[in-house]
């Protein structure tokens, strides 16, 4: 590299040195010096680190939140599950729930207009265990209150409820069961019934509202056999 003091060549003759050199001198001059002053910026004093670039702080980063999701996801969950086991969210898990559910029941097949005859009152009991967060099984049984055995509805189940969403005050829930029960003739489009148990299916769907720690009151619609629809008003509590 040539000195700023030693241009690259200095003419012999007094005639060569004319403006145009000057000025291509004075601009080789500029472009050393620049150069010079670069390279003193770009070499950090000793002791320091160099900025660590955009790229690198992204790839940290990125790097952080995929070790940190796991455990957050864990938290998460774990927080769910110590609200509802603390008694903020739901039930714990490991204990028996206990429902009772009256209201009335309408029969889809039944052809006459009478009142009686369209509607009459339901009773459903359960007993459901919270084998893990928001998933329960256990037993029920509904019955339509009647003394005529024509409209006689009773059935047992095995039954299976999950919680789809739950909050401290508000849970929403689906339950499935299946068994046996009377076959009375209410139950058949034909209004014919040849054995008197047959399988059962139920679905029904329930809406809770907290009462206190350890109890719920709510709405639950719940049909069965494809022919009787239940609603009614549904407590439930521990």
């Amino acid at each position: 590299m040539n000195s700023p003091a030693t241009p690259r060549s200095i003419p012999t003759s007094g005639a060569a040195l004319t403006p145009t050199w000057f000025a291509r001198a004075a601009t080789r001059h500029t472009l050393i010096a620049r150069r010079a002053r670069h390279a003193e910026h770009s070499q950090p004093p000793l002791g320091t680190q160099r900025p660590v670039s955009s790229s690198r702080l992204r790839f940290a980063a990125i790097a952080l939140v995929i070790c940190l999701s796991p455990h957050g996801y864990a938290a998460t969950t774990g927080a769910d599950a110590a609200a509802s086991n603390g008694g903020q969210a739901g039930f714990p898990s490991g204990t028996w729930i206990w429902s009772a559910r009256v209201g009335a029941a309408a029969f889809i097949h039944a052809r006459s207009l009478a009142l009686p005859h369209n509607v009459q009152p339901s009773l459903h009991v359960a007993a459901d265990h919270e084998i893990v967060h928001r998933l329960q099984v256990g037993v029920g049984g509904s019955a339509v209150v009647t003394n005529d055995s024509n409209y006689g509805v009773w059935a047992g189940y095995l039954r299976g409820r999950s919680v789809l969403y739950r909050s401290p005050a508000l849970q929403w829930g689906v339950t499935v069961g299946v068994g046996a029960g009377h076959n009375p003739p209410i139950i058949h489009g034909d209004l014919e019934a040849d054995l008197p148990v047959v399988p059962y299916a139920m679905l029904a769907t329930d809406l809770d509202w907290r009462l206190g720690r350890s109890a719920w009151l709510g709405l639950e619609l719940a049909g069965e056999q494809l022919s009787v629809v239940h609603l009614g008003a549904l407590l439930r509590w521990q």
